[in-house]
């Protein structure tokens, strides 16, 4: 079981997960979402929240770790499309109405595209996010979660696709 609770006195969003989370609420994360949707969500890391993870509170780093399996030695062992993004990479976003693309290079040249975000919103909540990673020009993997919402516009369920061509 996965605990989150916001310890802040205001509102907390968890914007890539279309997420508001009340002050001093609880919300258990295994429930609404994927332990990939977790490991993939950078905003989970913020100071005012405090993760339970089958019953003992842990930091991020450590619900991360239990989540993947992965100590951190092992992790950074790992020679993977994402640790160039974390490391070396260079972004552009841009935005149109409704659609956002976060673009990711290798550098500032602009030269090798390695992964691509393309996050559609409707009523003005996140709807769909799709990630497409490359090896040069070539998608190698597409991941896509389709947000549904209940009337009040609260999340309902995320479905998740992984494609390797």
């Amino acid at each position: 079981m996965i605990l989150l609770q916001n310890t802040a006195s205001t509102l907390a969003m968890i914007s890539s997960l279309g997420v508001e989370i009340e002050p001093q609420d609880t919300i258990q994360l295994d429930l609404m979402f994927t332990n990939n949707q977790l490991i993939n969500t950078p905003d989970l890391d913020q100071p005012n929240f405090v993760f339970t993870f089958n019953g003992q509170v842990v930091s991020y780093d450590k619900l991360i770790e239990n989540i993947t399996d992965l100590t951190a030695y092992t992790h950074d062992q790992r020679d993977t499309l994402a640790h160039e993004l974390d490391k070396n990479s260079f972004f552009v976003y841009t935005q149109a109405p409704n659609v956002t693309t976060i673009s990711y290079y290798t550098d500032s040249t602009m030269s090798v595209l390695l992964k691509q975000d393309i996050v559609t919103k409707v009523n003005g909540r996140v709807a769909t996010v799709v990630t497409n990673l490359y090896d040069g020009a070539v998608i190698v993997e597409t991941f896509t979660e389709v947000i549904s919402r209940n009337a009040d516009l609260t999340v309902k369920n995320i479905v998740s696709t992984d494609v390797r061509p």
